[in-house]
């Protein structure tokens, strides 16, 4: 397996997929947590990630975003954390192996979401990134993070226990308490592989957060992945608003400012994600684009 960070190194941008919660709770027939699609519902998990390998994603996100023990908890599924992450990285895993050009896996790891100690907040991070890294993901990715110190303290439980590479992307929204400064000197701090944005209240954030990330981090792989617009609800389903052409757009914009990690969050279908391909390798020179 080539190594990840020199791989993206080498590229001009690389398509990241979609929204992975947002898709199993639209396609997949039954309301429960996203996560527990992995034990329930997993030919709905491998649809999902082949039809984004198919869009032209190169990075999936395992279906573990509320994967920790505390947020499983919630739902009454602490007793079978493991393998609730174990079996997305496997599913994951097959989609990636079936895929025609080389596709990496991301272990997805969400804020939980609750108040506990620093100690417990670093003992959840470092059980779920355990239990990923066991599994055999490439790189872990953690994401939508608005608290700075659980942002931090994400980190330090992910490397407590893993020298995987390691992504952050903050989510920029009313009431968040991490800023783009603050996200870049986490990023120097610790020597991620990659930071950035995803979710907020929509692509048109991502242009000029990422041109601050840039002039804060001027050869760190920037990470633009927002969702489709703040959704409405219209007959007991949650609607985006933007459509592919228009997150297409945005995600130019987005490269133009210095992003190089591309993809969409809640609401981006693997329709949004072939538009966001289409532009992108239309943008960028003949020269310039790998696949």
């Amino acid at each position: 397996m080539a190594d990840w960070k020199s791989w993206v190194q080498k590229r001009p941008f690389c398509v990241l997929d979609g929204g992975i919660g947002s898709w199993l709770l639209a396609e997949g027939g039954v309301d429960i947590p996203p996560e527990l699609f992995n034990l329930r519902q997993p030919e709905q998990v491998k649809a999902m990630h082949r039809a984004f390998v198919q869009a032209g994603a190169r990075i999936i996100l395992t279906n573990t975003f509320g994967g920790n023990r505390y947020r499983l908890a919630l739902a009454g599924l602490a007793d079978v954390g493991r393998e609730v992450n174990q079996t997305a990285v496997s599913l994951a895993r097959q989609v990636a192996s079936e895929a025609e050009t080389l596709t990496w896996v991301a272990g997805s790891i969400g804020p939980f979401g609750g108040e506990v100690s620093t100690q417990t907040a670093v003992s959840l991070y470092a059980e779920q990134a355990r239990w990923l890294e066991e599994a055999g993901v490439d790189l872990l990715w953690l994401e939508t993070m608005s608290d700075l110190t659980q942002a931090e303290t994400a980190v330090q439980g992910v490397r407590a226990v893993s020298q995987l590479p390691v992504v952050l992307t903050a989510s920029f929204h009313q009431g968040a308490t991490i800023t783009p400064k603050a996200l870049a000197e986490l990023a120097r701090h610790y020597q991620l592989a990659a930071t950035g944005i995803n979710c907020g209240e929509g692509p048109h954030q991502t242009p000029p957060l990422i041109a601050t990330l840039r002039h804060e981090l001027s050869d760190l792989p920037l990470v633009s992945k927002p969702n489709a617009g703040l959704p409405q609800r219209e007959n007991g389903r949650l609607i985006y608003p933007l459509t592919p052409t228009q997150m297409a757009e945005w995600a130019v914009r987005a490269y133009t400012n210095g992003a190089t990690l591309i993809g969409g969050c809640c609401g981006a279908t693997p329709e949004h994600i072939a538009a966001i391909h289409t532009a992108l390798t239309a943008h960028v020179s003949p020269g310039e684009y790998a696949d």
